[in-house]
């Protein structure tokens, strides 16, 4: 196997829940500002054997975030799974949990960049940085039970900073009944009658959503089918076939891979890299002149 890249880390995060260290793979782009705000990448892996291994050399994760030209960091929590092989979610459970998976990951990162653990530093960047959630396959449920727990009241005995706000959802082959934007919606009526639910639609209100598929994906022969027409009965929404120049709130897109791999849902055209690339702000530091 080549040797890792100098912009990702297999790291030893202190967040209960997890699997045994190192617990987490971090990438990042070569020129990130640490004084700059972070887009910041959760992705959520599925039932893949080795979740690391795979986020490196399938995922592509470390070379995804180097081609953007956004100051943006990739954490990808590796976690336990039960004994029917799904993930275990239970460390995003509360608003202080996800706080201290950010704040356990850039603090990392900052460590690999040659500078010490900085609390008011970490604060700071979690302040003012913004999440980007990328579920892919199993991964749903932890995207599920993120939300979940963003969308609740963040309680008064809370001793950590407030979590970033979400600008955005892409779910990679796992467009399940049950993640956030089909939350709610009556399956068992016919797809010419599909709506959103109005928690559905909300988070189209603060968050753009893509969807990536591979042929034959089973949420792509059942759930796209419904969203296709949730879509086409909200006109206040934009759609768009690829992944537009910019996404913002109200904005869903959606593409389909000519291929039925799903393990290359998420490598497959950069897929995530160009969902990166078309945030606004975050920009990079400016090169310096030669």
């Amino acid at each position: 196997m080549p040797s890792p890249p100098t912009n990702m880390l297999r790291a030893e995060l202190a967040i209960g829940g997890l699997a045994s260290p190192p617990n987490a793979l971090l990438a990042w782009h070569p020129r990130l500002s640490l004084d700059l705000p972070l887009l910041v990448v959760l992705f959520f892996h599925g039932r893949e054997p080795d979740p690391q291994n795979f986020a490196w050399t399938t995922h592509r994760l470390p070379d995804q975030v180097r081609t953007t030209e956004k100051n943006a960091v990739v954490i990808a929590p590796t976690m336990q799974k039960t004994a029917g092989n799904d993930i275990v979610t239970g460390y995003l459970n509360t608003h202080d949990g996800i706080t201290g998976l950010l704040r356990q990951g850039l603090n990392a990162v900052r460590r690999q960049l040659g500078e010490a653990d900085d609390d008011a530093w970490a604060n700071q960047a979690i302040a003012s940085a913004r999440l980007l959630l990328a579920p892919y396959s199993n991964g749903y449920l932890a995207w599920t039970a993120a939300m979940k727990t963003l969308r609740s009241t963040r309680p008064t005995t809370s001793t950590e900073v407030a979590p970033p706000a979400v600008i955005g959802h892409s779910a990679f082959d796992c467009l399940y009944w049950d993640t956030p934007v089909m939350d709610g919606v009556d399956r068992s009526r016919p797809t010419e009658n599909a709506r959103f639910s109005e928690k559905g639609r909300a988070l189209l209100d603060t968050a753009f959503v893509t969807t990536h598929f591979t042929k034959g994906n089973e949420t792509l022969t059942k759930q796209a089918r419904y969203l296709a027409t949730m879509v086409v009965h909200d006109a206040s929404l934009r759609r768009h076939d690829g992944i537009p120049d910019r996404l913002g709130p109200t904005d869903i897109a959606g593409t389909v891979a000519p291929i039925a791999n799903h393990d290359i849902a998420v490598s497959h055209d950069s897929a995530l890299s160009r969902v990166v690339d078309a945030v606004e702000g975050f920009d990079l530091p400016a090169v310096p002149p030669a």
